[in-house]
């Protein structure tokens, strides 16, 4: 067949070179038709994903139009204020203790133990913050100390998004001046 290939109709013979070349420039032909057909679905599914994109410029228009009517918003002045609050609610938190402690005073129950007291509050600032299954590491007669000096730190283990975290709560005067907590692993593997 090959042979059949090579020779023409007229009884000439064709150069075999000739014949390698013409398969040579088919084959190439075939696989640079591929490479467009692959490089236009390409190019169709880039066009698609910049249509996506396109929503992007409606966000920047809609952003630009907040930004002109809140631009009257001092971040500073935000920022203190919410700092004004945190305290006021630290003031409004020994205050409402105290109220408490003076209802529980005045209706005959005595005073409430400071130990069990402090352990209460931290476990509710701890569960305030999203933290669970929170447990104190101090043992009874340390907190008890804590609690008459009012100063000190409780350490303390809790769980959030069912990672364990341990840290301390500080305080200070009687109240609640900072929470450290951080997760018992240092770097993921």
């Amino acid at each position: 067949m090959l042979l059949a290939l090579q020779t023409d109709p007229a009884g000439a013979g064709t150069d075999p070179v000739t014949f390698w070349l013409m398969v040579l420039g088919i084959v190439l032909l075939a696989l640079g038709t591929a490479a467009a057909w692959l490089a236009l679905g390409k190019l169709r599914d880039l066009n698609e994903a910049a249509a996506k994109l396109g929503v992007l410029d409606e966000i920047k228009r809609q952003l630009a139009g907040l930004s002109e009517e809140r631009g009257d918003i001092d971040l500073r002045r935000l920022q203190h204020i919410l700092i004004d609050i945190r305290d006021g609610l630290r003031g409004v938190e020994d205050a409402v203790l105290g109220a408490v402690a003076a209802a529980r005073t005045a209706e005959g129950e005595g005073e409430i133990p400071a130990a069990p007291q402090l352990g209460e509050r931290v476990t509710n600032r701890l569960l305030a913050l999203g933290y669970d299954q929170v447990e104190l590491a101090n043992d009874a007669d340390e907190l008890a100390r804590i609690a008459v000096a009012q100063e000190g730190e409780v350490r303390v283990e809790a769980k959030r998004n069912g990672a364990l975290y341990k840290g301390c709560i500080r305080l200070r005067a009687g109240r609640i001046q900072g929470v450290e907590m951080a997760p018992c692993y240092s770097l993921f593997p």
